[in-house]
This record gives C-alpha cells, structure tokens and sequence, in this order.
C-alpha cells in the first residue's frame, strides 16, 4: 500500500550560496604550508534539482540559495519529520564532519583558524556539537561528502542527531560526485513513498542507480545508521 507523506513535515535543503574556506596551502618544494589560502567552494546544481524534485513528493517548497542560510535551515530542522540536506559536506582535520549553507556574514574572517574547524552557522558551516536543541524526525539524510567520517564519535553528525533524538540516518563515506548522487537520493525518496523500509528503499536506490552507472564510488557510498523501520509494535 502507498505510504501518505501529506502528513509529514519535510524540510529540504539544496544548493545554498557557498561559503568560503580558509586552506593551508602546500609549498611543494619544502612540504611545508607556505600560507593560508581563502577557497570559495563550487555550486552544485545537481543538488538543486535533487532538492527540488524530493521536495515535490512531500508537497513542501526546498530551500534553495540564499534561503539556506545556517540560522533557517536549523530552525527548521527543529519540527521537521524528514530532513535532507544536500549540498558540500567535508572532514576536518579535528575529526569533525560539517554542512556548508549559506553564509549570513562574510566568511573567511581573520580571526578563524586555517581550516573550518571551529566556522559557526554565520559563516556558513553546520556541525551539531554546540547545538542545544533536539529533533523530532524520524529520518535524516546528508547529501553531501564525507558525512559519515566521522564515524559514532562524539562530535559527529551520526551520534549527535542519534543524542538528540533521530532514530535513523543516512550519510556518506567518501567525497561523491554531485551526479549521480542526485538520480540516487531522488530514487531513494520515491521508493520510500511505496515502501517505509529505509533500509530497503536505499538498497534499491543504489541497484537502480548501479544500472546506469557501473563504478560502486559513484552509488555506494551513503550508508544507513540506526533504524530500518519503526517496529510495528512501537508506541508513538
């Protein structure tokens, strides 16, 4: 039977206006980081399509642009039942994974250290480390690189939302490509409208994706933690 997304709140994120990071750049003659180097992170517009299409689904209207900015999406985040983020995701060198979105400030300021480690939501970085508030989704998906690196630490993105109340999460391993992993999550989405077993719907996602695209980097690196299905004898 079909399952009805009318009733769930979907808050959906792609393509924010990019903010800048600050890089140590290598001087290869000596191996030694000559300077820091301010790099303003690409756009991805397959993001944009895939947040657009997913949005259709739940009947909701995406965050595109300069509407993604850190302060908003967080917010609502907060009385989402699904959440799906897509857009640049990286691993930091203090073994934290982060979200960009779109910057209210300019970043890259002067007193930030070489790399986005400590960058808040007015430059335009989402961790959850420092975030007090707790959700009530039931399904998170970050569609970005490297958003599962951080592995069940205390300071990555899988513990926190887990902390703070998300029974299942679906992040990535490794630095993916903007597309196919649009064909992926859209695919994904859909198949969750026929089937709540996210477990399922993501296996699937990838056979369907694998069909057109044979390298496994290009669909294989989004993983699910926590709960596949909600138990059929759970209470709400």
């Amino acid at each position: 039977s079909k399952v009805s997304n009318i009733q769930q709140e979907a808050h959906i994120v792609g393509n924010p206006i990019m903010p800048t990071i600050k890089l140590p750049a290598i001087d290869e003659s000596s191996s030694e980081i000559r300077n820091i180097k301010p790099q303003k992170l690409g756009q991805l517009k397959g993001t944009e399509n895939e947040a657009r299409e997913i949005a259709k689904m739940y009947q909701t209207e995406p965050l595109i642009g300069k509407d993604a900015t850190g302060e908003v999406v967080l917010k609502k985040m907060q009385n989402a039942d699904i959440i799906h983020i897509a857009t640049h995701g990286f691993y930091t060198s203090r073994g934290v994974s982060v979200l960009a979105l779109t910057p209210t400030r300019p970043s890259c300021v002067e007193d930030v250290p070489m790399d986005c480690d400590f960058y808040n939501l007015e430059d335009g970085f989402l961790d959850l480390v420092f975030s007090p508030t707790t959700f009530k989704a039931k399904l998170v998906v970050l569609s970005a690189c490297e958003t599962g690196l951080a592995g069940l630490g205390n300071s990555s993105f899988i513990n926190e939302f887990m902390k703070k109340g998300v029974p299942s999460i679906v992040v990535s391993l490794w630095q993916i490509p903007d597309s196919p992993s649009d064909e992926l999550m859209i695919n994904f989405h859909k198949n969750l409208q026929n089937d709540p077993d996210k477990a399922k719907a993501l296996r699937q996602a990838m056979l369907n994706t694998m069909k057109k695209h044979e390298n496994p980097g290009l669909w294989s690196a989004f993983v699910l933690f926590g709960e596949a299905e909600k138990p059929t004898n759970a209470l709400d």
